[in-house]
């Protein structure tokens, strides 16, 4: 019953609004270009959001201005990471991703997220993790509340201000990972393709390892860990990339993006185009 601490979690100089002022860019990702650490921060706020409630803070409809002038809700970045799962259920290893994450991985947040803003989170996503889950843990038991009808789907999404397009073309899941480096928690890897049909990875993403192992370094941060294009065979400059163009339609969906290659004053560019043929079905064309 200590309001003195609350105050201080949610208003020093490091607190809750400013990591959540600061911390998300207007798509609702959290900074740093990982959505495993996308879920490490909405953990560590949702602890927050119960606590301010126990004390009569409602935190639910709190809204803040980005820093490019968007207004953006606190349900955003509870919700936005849930367009990029995969068909199988998992989550693109971006940037630092030490261990996956899958539906049931983060059903305990997808809980705590319907519970404070029902029919968000599309009724086929909340019901996959639900089945696929395995254990109960003392939060999941608490959050659960009864599912709203939202018959959303999620398709095709490009996020300019993260970087990152996902084209949904029937069976087929491409992304494309444009976005700026990501910190300490970046890594090497402009332009970086992953491609999965149904429930098979062809082109993925490895994440990383613990950091202790010096294969987090010297390995899966490098550009020679990822499907991109080259120059001189060698590692990236750490840089950010820009859409060039896209358009998602049902016979056909492309992106093309782009970085600067400061050391050899090179722009690299590569399109990826998802076509629908007769004969074929699905073609993937990746040209840079």
């Amino acid at each position: 019953d200590n309001y003195s601490l609350l105050n201080e979690s949610l208003n020093q100089h490091n607190g809750f609004y400013f990591q959540i002022e600061n911390g998300f860019d207007d798509d609702g990702f959290w900074h740093e270009g990982s959505i495993a650490y996308q879920n490490y921060t909405l953990n560590a706020m949702s602890i927050s959001i119960e606590a301010a409630k126990y004390f009569g803070v409602n935190l639910a409809n709190y809204s803040w201005q980005t820093s490019s002038g968007k207004s953006i809700k606190l349900s955003k970045p509870f919700t936005s990471h849930l367009n990029l799962v995969k068909p199988d259920g998992t989550f693109p290893r971006l940037n630092d991703d030490i261990r996956g994450l899958d539906l049931a991985s983060v059903l305990p947040l997808l809980e705590f997220t319907n519970s404070y803003w029902p029919n968000t989170i599309p009724s086929h996503i909340m019901n996959k993790a639900r089945e696929v889950n395995q254990e109960y843990s003392i939060k999941l038991l608490l959050w659960s509340k009864p599912l709203n009808n939202n018959s959303e789907q999620i398709g095709s999404v490009n996020y300019e201000m993260f970087g990152v397009s996902i084209i949904r073309h029937n069976d087929t899941y491409v992304l494309i990972d444009y976005g700026s480096h990501g910190g300490w928690h970046g890594h090497y890897d402009k332009l970086n393709v992953e491609i999965t049909l149904n429930d098979s990875n062809l082109f993925l993403d490895p994440g990383t390892v613990e950091y202790s192992l010096p294969s987090s370094s010297e390995w899966y941060r490098n550009s020679f860990a990822h499907s991109i294009p080259f120059i001189d065979n060698r590692n990236q400059p750490e840089t950010t990339g820009k859409m060039m163009n896209y358009d998602f339609s049902s016979n056909m969906s492309f992106v093309i993006a782009q970085y600067t290659d400061d050391i050899v004053k090179t722009n690299v560019t590569r399109l990826v185009l998802v076509l629908s043929t007769p004969q074929y079905g699905d073609i993937v064309f990746d040209a840079s």
